[in-house]
């Protein structure tokens, strides 16, 4: 009945070896690979669309160059190039936009990259709307610079979203391997444990078969096959264990030992498979168990097939068949450390960006920040731990700024944009943030990363085109006026302020040619103020160049509003009256005569009054025809007594030289002969 209470207790052991090893290495096997997966899909997703995200942000430079190789080039030959260049950069923009939107899943990428392609839409189009109309007007630059400004923001934020994912991937990185570190530590223990009971209780096993008087054939078969099941159970577990005598040599181990055989071991020696490296440390670990009982380190070996293997080693001190031994359990942690140098990447690379970087907690007390953060602001790591960044404040920001900031990021939302801030030397620079709240396991806000650019030299040099641009626009505001200015003398008489002789032949040949292609009439009136030259003479130039300015604004005054009264030379003036029949002109100069001789110009006592010669145009008449009428009909207005007005048609016979209208009957007519 021992016997058989034995056994039982034997095969209880080795199952509960068998069950709680198997449970322990699918736990680990879980959580390593977890990590592994986790950190893996983080890294390659997130390169991936970073890579895009350049890729998008380099095309739309070249579209920017495009653009402007279009405006300024001349050559249809470079033209065409550059609307070529320009096309394939947008394509390659609409391509990678939508690789981008296959790889996200998170709804805050997909918004980021749905302004990136309507972007994109609005640059192409603005851009071919300029190529057909071989113009651009400020809209149209508005529309651009506003649609490669959003591609090269929108890029950014996306780049700073996806480094902001792989934080929290490298934070659950870090929480899962300290996992698996507990759970391989728990595992070796356990096993450990497990071991000795076991052990203990095949030796205890032993003893009481052997004090046994009576041991029967079948009993020895049952041992065998407890002690091949014990060294089945050893074989399966998922790590390295073996016994060591004091001197180190192998007394047992099983099949997972990096593909040694049991042979192998004893014919080169345990510590043949350790690294030169690690061998020191190894031989202090031996030395420690059997001292303290127990002692644990890392170590590389090196497997059969010549791989350098990274591994966790314990060693207990126990009793052994009667003798002090070593047991000795590894673990191989390649994903382990392969985790761990993903991690070292990441830190080197957040320490060697060029963005500034600070890491706060959910106080926004400063608890780690870049190099290139200490080098923006001045501030040593070791004076900034533990501060709050308002130590930065210039002042320059209200508190609703920071209200709105804060206000935000406690949300749990990110945050973007501008400030102000002050640097350790007093000097004031200006700094592009983006505020990242990053969560706990239990969903609440452990900490913020802000990621800093220093954009002190851009708002100076926008500071500077925007006082050129002002500078510039009061300059082409002069220069216009200027113009105008220039533009007005070259077509106006400097005295009267009237149109000058150019200006009046220029419009004469255009009514001239109109009249030729439509048939539509004009008429000039020729006038010419009486007895100037005497008024000259007896009151002087300057009191007569008043006169001809008010004589001037006279006809002026009396002109239509699409009639052209000019200065004809000397005293003489002319009035173009475009669309006009002779009963039109008669009426108008009529009116002109009137308000004439109602002038009154001081110092001058006598009546201003002025003769008026008019003419019609007709078909196949010359500019010299049209004014040589004009004139024959003043000189008549003139024989007649002055103060008169004569009209020569065209129509009329060449023995008739015109009518004049009676100053006392004004629609009498009265031929000449």
């Amino acid at each position: 009945m021992r016997k058989l209470a034995a056994d039982r207790k034997l095969m209880a052991c080795l199952a509960a070896i068998l069950i709680v090893t198997a449970m322990l290495g699918v736990a680990s096997n879980y959580v390593l690979s977890g990590v592994s997966r986790t950190f893996e899909t983080a890294v390659n997703s997130t390169a991936q669309k970073l890579w895009l995200a350049g890729d998008i942000n380099m095309a739309a430079g070249d579209m920017l160059a495009a653009q402007r190789g279009i405006l300024l080039y001349t050559d249809a030959q470079e033209v065409a190039s550059n609307v070529r260049l320009f096309d394939l950069r947008s394509m390659q923009v609409d391509r990678d936009a939508a690789e981008l939107k296959s790889l996200s899943v998170n709804d805050e990428e997909l918004k980021i990259i749905g302004i990136v392609e309507d972007s994109n839409r609005s640059y192409r189009k603005t851009v071919h709307h300029v190529i057909r109309r071989d113009a651009m007007n400020s809209q149209d630059l508005n529309e651009v610079a506003n649609a490669y400004k959003s591609i090269d923001e929108i890029t950014d934020q996306l780049e700073i979203l996806e480094k902001n994912y792989l934080g929290d991937a490298l934070a659950k990185t870090r929480v899962r391997l300290e996992y698996g570190r507990i759970a391989l530590g728990g595992c070796a223990g356990i096993a450990l444990l497990i071991v000795l009971l076991a052990l203990q209780a095949v030796l205890s096993i032993g003893k009481a078969l052997r004090g046994s008087a009576k041991v029967a054939r079948d009993s020895a078969e049952q041992a065998l096959a407890s002690a091949a099941f014990s060294e089945l159970l050893l074989n399966s577990m998922p790590c390295a264990v073996c016994i060591l005598d004091v001197d180190g040599n192998l007394k047992r181990g099983n099949k997972n030992f990096l593909g040694y055989s049991r042979a192998d071991m004893l014919e080169k020696g345990v510590l043949s498979i350790v690294e030169p490296e690690s061998l020191g440390a190894v031989k202090q670990a031996l030395v420690a168990t059997l001292e303290e009982g127990y002692a644990e380190t890392e170590a590389y070996l090196v497997s059969k097939d010549g791989t350098k293997i990274p591994a966790y080693l314990t060693q207990t001190r126990f009793v052994y068949e009667g003798e002090p031994c070593i047991l000795g359990v590894g673990f191989d942690i390649s994903k382990q450390k392969k985790a761990e140098q993903y991690s070292r990447l990441q830190q080197a690379a957040l320490e060697s960006a060029s963005e500034g970087i600070v890491i706060t907690d959910a106080a926004g007390r400063i608890e780690w920040a870049n190099h290139a953060f200490t080098t923006l602001t001045g501030y040593a790591l070791e004076e900034v731990l533990g501060l709050n960044p308002r130590i930065l404040k210039s002042g320059m920001m209200d508190r609703g700024f920071y209200r709105a900031l804060w206000s935000t990021i406690l949300d749990g939302e990110k945050w973007s944009g501008e400030l102000w801030n002050l640097r350790k030397d007093g000097n004031v620079y200006c700094e592009e943030m983006h505020i990242a709240p990053v969560r706990a396991l239990d969903e609440t806000i452990s900490n913020f990363v802000a990621v800093k650019h220093d954009i002190t030299e851009r708002k100076q040099a926008e500071q500077e085109a925007e006082r050129a641009k002002e500078g510039l626009v009061l300059l082409n505001k002069e220069l216009r006026e200027a113009n105008e200015h220039i533009l007005k003398i070259s077509q106006t008489d400097a005295l009267t302020g009237l149109a000058n002789r150019r200006t009046l032949d220029e419009r004469m040949r255009h009514e001239m040619a109109r009249a030729d292609r439509l048939g539509c009439g004009f008429s000039v009136i020729l006038g010419d103020l009486d007895h100037f030259k005497s008024i000259n003479d007896e009151f002087g130039h300057l009191v007569g160049d008043r006169v001809l300015v008010a004589a001037a604004g006279v006809l002026a005054d009396q002109a239509r509003p699409y009639d052209l009264p000019a200065r004809f030379g000397g005293e003489e003036f002319l009035v173009l009256l475009p669309e006009s029949s002779l009963e039109d002109a008669m009426m108008i100069a009529q009116r002109i005569r009137t308000a004439i001789s109602g002038v009154a110009v001081s110092e001058v006592t006598r009546q201003i009054t002025m003769s008026l010669g008019i003419s019609t145009w007709g078909h196949g008449d010359t500019l010299g025809a049209l004014v040589g009428r004009a004139d024959a009909a003043l000189y008549q207005a003139k024989k007649r007594g002055r103060n008169r007005v004569v009209a020569q048609r065209s129509d009329m016979p060449p023995t008739i030289a015109g009518h004049v209208l009676s100053v006392d009957a004004p629609e009498a007519f009265v031929k000449i002969a």
